[in-house]
C-alpha cells in the first residue's frame, strides 16, 4: 500500500452516503505513497461544489488536509444532514491535522458565506476554527458573526458533557445519572461571548429567544473538584416571560453546589412584573436550600419565599420554610411549614396555608374518584379578586370576595381542573352586579373549558353559560349565552363608552349570544329594555326610553324604530343601524332622529369653549 502509485480521472454518475445518492461527482487527481492531490467538483441538484482541491496526507499518525473548496450551494434538509431546512454557501480553506475534534490542529475557516434557515437568511458571513497547543496546553478558538468562544486547558470536546455530569451528579444524583464509565482528568477554562445570537438561539427552542451581547466564563477541574460559572445576559425570554439584566455566579466543590442569580426584572405579562430579584441555591445531594427575594412594584410587593427542594427522579418535594410578600400592599404569610410534593408517582400536600387577614388560600391533596393519583384542591376563602385578576388581564376590570373551591386531578398527566365558587361583591368594571355563583371545567386534553354563572340579586338575575376551546382557532372557538329576566344596563358603559354615556336602565327579558374567536366575537339576540336612558356624547343630550327592543345582529345593533324623550318632556323617534366590531370600531347607517321639538345640544363650556349651548330645534 505504501507503493500505491495512481492516476484518477473518472467521473462518478452517483453514489449513496448517508442515505441519499450524489450525483455527477468529477474527480481527478493522483495517490501517491498515501499523499493525495487532485480536484474534485459536484454538480448535484442539491450540492453544487464548483471545486475543491488541495492534498489529503494518510502517511503520520493523524491525516492531515490540505486544501480550498468554494461551494455554491448546499441544501442540507435535502441531503439528510438536517431536520430544518438550511441553505448553505460559501468558500472554504482547510489546513489541519485530525481525524476528530479531540485531535484537530490546524486552522479551518469559512467566508464570504451565507446561510438560510426555512427560507429566512441567517447573519453568517466568515467562521473561523483554530486549534493549538501551547506548553501542554490546548488552545481552542471559534470566532464567527455572532458568537466568540474559546476553552483552554485539558479537556475532550467528546466529553463535555459528561465532564459536567460528573459534578451534577454530585448534587443531583436522582435527576442527573453519573456517566457509565470513567471520564479522563478535565481541566479547563472557557469563554464564550456572544452578538446578535438571538436567531440562532430560536434554532434551538422557538420558545427560547435573546442572550445577545451576553457573556459566559468559568472553569472544570474534575481533580480537583472545582467548577465555577459566570454569566452576564442583558435579557432572554421563554415563552414570553421575559428576564432582564441577569448575572449568574455558581461555584461548586466536591461536596455542594452554590449559586446566585440576580435578575434586574422579571416580566411575567404586562400586568405581573418582579424587580430586583435575587434568588440563591445551595444544593447537594438533591436537596437545595432555595432563597428568594423580590422588591416591590405596582402590582408585587415585597417578597421573601424560603423552601427546601429534594429532587425526585420524577419530580420535587418543597418544603416551605417561613415566607411572606406583599400584594396591593396588603402581606400575605406562610401560616406554617407546609410540604408539597408534586412528581408522576406522587402528589401530595400538608395542607399549606397562606393567610392574609380575612383571606386564605390553601393547598391540600386528597385521594382522587377518577384516578390513581391524588387531587390537589386549592380552598379559597374571602380572596379579593382585584388584587389578583390584574395580574392575568386587566380589561374587564373584575372585583369581588371569591370563597370556593378549585381540583386539579392528574396534574402531571391530562390535567382535568374543576371549580366551584361564589363571588360575593362582584363588580364588573366599577357596575356592581351583587352575588354571582359559578362553577367551571377545563380539560387540558381538549383544551376546552366549560362555565356556568348565576346571578341572582334585586337589579341582575341572569344566567350565563358557555365554552372556550384554547386549541381551536375557528369561529366555534367561544360559544357563551346569556339569559336574563333582569338586567342593569349600566354594565354597557364600558362597551358605548366611546358612543354613549350614563347608561342606565333595566332591561327585563335579555337572550343575548356571543360566539367567534378572539380576534372576532360576534354578539347575536334581542334585548327587551322596561326602562332606560342614555346621553350622547357629542350633544350631551339625554333622552329616556320604554317597553323597547334593541336587535343585535353580527356586527350590527338594529335600533328597529324607538320612541325617546328629553328632559323637556318632548318626544322623537329613533331608527337606524349602528355597526362595530364587538364594541369597536363602530360606523352609523342612516340614524335618524325625527321630531317636531327635541333637546338637541346641551353642552357647556367644558364641553366646548368654543361652541357650546343649549339648542331645541326640529
Amino acid at each position: 500500500e505504501r507503493e500505491l502509485n495512481a492516476n484518477l480521472d473518472g467521473n462518478i454518475r452517483s453514489i449513496g452516503f448517508g442515505g441519499y445518492d450524489y450525483q455527477n461527482i468529477i474527480l481527478k487527481g493522483d495517490f501517491q505513497k498515501k499523499l493525495f492531490n487532485g480536484l474534485v467538483s459536484i454538480n448535484d441538484p442539491n450540492l453544487k461544489v464548483e471545486y475543491l482541491k488541495g492534498s489529503i496526507d494518510l502517511s503520520g499518525k493523524n491525516p492531515q488536509f490540505a486544501f480550498d473548496a468554494n461551494l455554491t450551494t448546499a441544501n442540507l434538509k435535502k441531503l439528510k444532514l438536517t431536520i430544518d431546512d438550511f441553505t448553505l454557501a460559501g468558500r472554504f480553506n482547510l489546513n489541519f491535522t485530525g481525524s476528530n475534534i479531540d485531535n484537530f490542529l490546524g486552522t479551518a475557516s469559512v467566508s464570504e458565506a451565507s446561510l438560510s434557515h426555512n427560507g429566512k437568511p441567517l447573519s453568517f458571513n466568515s467562521l473561523v476554527l483554530q486549534s493549538s497547543i501551547v506548553n501542554e496546553q490546548k488552545y481552542l478558538t471559534l470566532r464567527s458573526n455572532e458568537i466568540d468562544a474559546d476553552i483552554t486547558g485539558s479537556f475532550k470536546i467528546i466529553e463535555l458533557p459528561e465532564a459536567f455530569k460528573v459534578f451534577l451528579n454530585r448534587y443531583y444524583p436522582a435527576y442527573i445519572k453519573k456517566p457509565s464509565y470513567q471520564v479522563s482528568d478535565q481541566n479547563f477554562s472557557f469563554l464564550i461571548k456572544t452578538k446578535e445570537a438571538d436567531p440562532y438561539i430560536q434554532l434551538l427552542d422557538k420558545k427560547l429567544a435573546g442572550f445577545n451581547n451576553s457573556t459566559i466564563t468559568g472553569n472544570l477541574n474534575l481533580k480537583a473538584n472545582e467548577l465555577n460559572v459566570n454569566a452576564d445576559v442583558p435579557l432572554f425570554s421563554y415563552d414570553g416571560k421575559v428576564f432582564n439584566d441577569i448575572r449568574l455566579a455558581g461555584r461548586g466543590n466536591l461536596d455542594s453546589l452554590l449559586t446566585n442569580i440576580d435578575v434586574g426584572e422579571i416580566v411575567v405579562s404586562d400586568s405581573l412584573r418582579f424587580p430586583a430579584s435575587n434568588l440563591i441555591f445551595s444544593s447537594k445531594n438533591d436537596i437545595s436550600d432555595i432563597s428568594i427575594k423580590t422588591r416591590a412594584s405596582k402590582t408585587f410587593g415585597d417578597a421573601a419565599i424560603n423552601a427546601q427542594v429534594k429532587t425526585l427522579k420524577d419530580g420535587v418535594k418543597i418544603h416551605f420554610f417561613p415566607s411572606s410578600f406583599i400584594i396591593n400592599d396588603k402581606k400575605w404569610q406562610l401560616e406554617r411549614d407546609g410540604e408539597l410534593t408534586l412528581s408522576k408517582s406522587e402528589v401530595s400536600a400538608s395542607e399549606v396555608k397562606f393567610i392574609q387577614g380575612n383571606q386564605q388560600i390553601i393547598i391540600s391533596t386528597e385521594p382522587s374518584e377518577l384516578y390513581n393519583s391524588n387531587d390537589v384542591v386549592v380552598k379559597l376563602q374571602q380572596v379579593n379578586m382585584d388584587d389578583f385578576v390584574p395580574f392575568a388581564f386587566k380589561q374587564p376590570r373584575l372585583e369581588g370576595k371569591i370563597t370556593g373551591t378549585v381540583r386539579i386531578m392528574d396534574p402531571f398527566g391530562k390535567q382535568f381542573i374543576e371549580s366551584e365558587t361564589r363571588i360575593e361583591e362582584f363588580r364588573l368594571d366599577g357596575d356592581s352586579i351583587g352575588v354571582v355563583n359559578g362553577n367551571a371545567t377545563f380539560s387540558a386534553a381538549t383544551g376546552k373549558a366549560r362555565f356556568k354563572l348565576d346571578a341572582e340579586n334585586k337589579d341582575n338575575r341572569f344566567k350565563i353559560e358557555g365554552s372556550f376551546n384554547s386549541k381551536d382557532s375557528t369561529d366555534s372557538q367561544l360559544d357563551v349565552s346569556l339569559i336574563s329576566e333582569r338586567l342593569n344596563l349600566s354594565i354597557l358603559n364600558s362597551y358605548l363608552g366611546s358612543v354613549f354615556s350614563n347608561i342606565s336602565g333595566i332591561a327585563n327579558t335579555t337572550d343575548l349570544k356571543v360566539r367567534g374567536n378572539t380576534k372576532h366575537l360576534l354578539l347575536t339576540g334581542t334585548a327587551n329594555i322596561n326602562e332606560g336612558s342614555v346621553k350622547v356624547l357629542y350633544t350631551q343630550c339625554r333622552y329616556t326610553f320604554t317597553n323597547e327592543t334593541i336587535i343585535f345582529n353580527p356586527d350590527e345593533i338594529d335600533f328597529g324604530s324607538i320612541r325617546l324623550q328629553d328632559t323637556l318632556n318632548n318626544t322623537a323617534t329613533l331608527s337606524g343601524k349602528m355597526y362595530h366590531r364587538f364594541f369597536q370600531n363602530f360606523v352609523f347607517d342612516d340614524i335618524v332622529f325625527e321630531s317636531d321639538k327635541l333637546l338637541v345640544l346641551n353642552t357647556t363650556k367644558k364641553d366646548n369653549s368654543q361652541f357650546y349651548g343649549k339648542v331645541i330645534g326640529n
